[in-house]
């Protein structure tokens, strides 16, 4: 028997239930379409074996880097300038 925590638990164990997880939380995001700009190509290359574009390859890295900059920003201040 799955106790409800561990079903709760498993809902947001993926990339776009986690975003999901943030907002419920009340965590400000910035009003992005995250599903689209980051969970969906992401779930096109692992699931699918997809292989984007450069563009969009470059898109997703930078909301990913955006949103570990505003969570993280302790690894950015860490690296050298660009």
């Amino acid at each position: 028997m799955i106790s409800f925590g561990n079903r709760l638990l498993k809902k947001f164990r993926m990339l776009g239930g986690r975003i999901e997880l943030l907002r419920i939380m009340g965590i400000t995001l910035p009003n992005k379409d995250y599903e689209a700009l980051v969970v969906g190509p992401r779930n096109d290359v692992i699931h699918k074996a997809g292989f984007p574009d450069e563009r969009l390859a470059h898109q997703v890295i930078c909301e990913v880097e955006d949103i570990l900059r505003l969570f993280s920003p302790k690894i950015h201040e860490d690296q050298p300038s660009k």
